[in-house]
């Protein structure tokens, strides 16, 4: 692999980790609101 594409790889990983870690426990909050029964009709 070329310098770059390696760059470009660690880059996307390290630039989302404060992304996922401020964003997961309100995806976690909303789907703990969901109601189970309304996604089992849905499916």
């Amino acid at each position: 692999m070329s310098d770059s594409v390696v760059s470009a790889l660690l880059s996307g990983t390290i630039d989302n980790i404060p992304y996922v870690a401020t964003m997961s426990p309100l995806v976690a909050d909303l789907a703990g609101g969901i109601d189970i029964q309304a996604r089992a009709d849905a499916l």
